[in-house]
């Protein structure tokens, strides 16, 4: 019966010293078509230092492609998931292609009916997502 009492006890005082250490989440919005979503996307993909890890449904975005290859070059480990169905395009096909000219892995899914995922995922521990896509945009 010890047993089962100490272990809540234990848990919760690992996890109280724990909390301290811990950073409190930050949270940002960005929005669309006024453009600071594409202003957060590219400030989310500029400030990682290890890795990132992309999933998009739609991408030709002169902008982000541009990020993610600057982000390569200054040795940061990047990879791209894309649905495939909605990457056929002239403009999808470029911002692919410029991906993998610059050593980044491109895969794309097509066993599902739509991979509408809009995802970015930075040195493990910052998340950008919502429902912005990361295509071309045009503001006034």
């Amino acid at each position: 019966m010890k047993r089962t009492v100490l272990r809540p006890v234990l848990l919760g005082l690992l996890l109280a010293t724990m909390g301290n250490a811990m950073a409190a989440p930050n949270v940002q919005t960005g929005f669309s078509p006024e453009g600071s979503a594409l202003k957060l996307v590219l400030q989310t993909v500029r400030e990682a230092q290890q890795s990132i890890r992309l999933m998009g449904y739609l991408f030709t975005s002169p902008e982000v492609t541009g990020a993610l290859v600057q982000a390569k070059r200054n040795g940061v480990d990047v990879r791209v998931v894309l649905d495939e169905r909605d990457n056929r395009a002239p403009a999808s096909v470029a911002a692919m292609n410029a991906l993998v000219n610059a050593g980044i892995p491109v895969r794309t899914v097509s066993q599902f009916k739509i991979m509408h995922d809009k995802v970015i995922v930075v040195d493990g521990q910052t998340v950008e997502t919502g429902s912005f896509n990361y295509v071309r945009h045009v503001y006034a």
